[in-house]
């Protein structure tokens, strides 16, 4: 879902897309940080962070760390 991403979306398509980001950053509403981990026999093999960054509503910047 994170390729189906497109700079100019709106909070409302992305909210849609990825669902609503449980951490809440509320310094900057304009922010929204999601956090996935895969689990496989009870251990965390993977984590990945995405920050999305809005203007005016619209989607300007995308930020993935592994």
């Amino acid at each position: 879902q994170i390729n189906q991403l497109k700079l100019g979306m709106s909070k409302g398509e992305v909210k849609y897309l990825l669902g609503v980001s449980l951490l809440q950053n509320s310094f900057d509403q304009n922010r929204w940080d999601y956090v996935y981990t895969l689990n496989k026999g009870g251990k965390i093999v993977e984590t990945k962070q995405l920050s999305l960054h809005f203007k005016n509503d619209k989607l300007t910047k995308v930020e993935q760390v592994n």
